[in-house]
């Protein structure tokens, strides 16, 4: 994966190969380059205290804790964030909660467009 020099997020260009164990052979070699959007060269719009903040509104609890939150591209050159968070439920248990966060708009989202 590639990331953009502005703002660090990821976008879906990259290399990928296979290689042996063995010997290092390489056994495919796989080239994706899609043209970024100036405007995904952006500053993001959310930062960690928001992005918490979107995550309770949204599952509806008080104790948040973020694991990981990585800026990345969508199709249609937006940043958006994947967030893989974990709360605390009406019942006391802890679980997972992932979402899909639009940066700009400042929402969650249903699924990458």
């Amino acid at each position: 994966m590639e990331r953009l020099p502005e703002n660090g997020a990821y976008t879906d260009n990259g290399v990928t190969l296979d290689l042996s164990r063995k010997d290092g052979q390489i056994w495919s070699y796989q080239a994706r380059y899609v043209a970024v959007p100036p405007k995904a060269g952006r500053r993001p719009s959310l930062h960690a205290d928001a992005i918490k903040a979107l995550i309770s509104q949204k599952s509806g609890s008080s104790q948040v804790e973020i694991n990981h939150a990585i800026l990345t591209v969508d199709r249609a050159g937006e940043l958006i964030w994947f967030v893989k968070s974990k709360i605390v439920d009406e019942q006391g248990r802890t679980r997972p909660f992932n979402r899909i966060l639009h940066d700009s708009k400042g929402e969650v989202m249903d699924s990458p467009r």
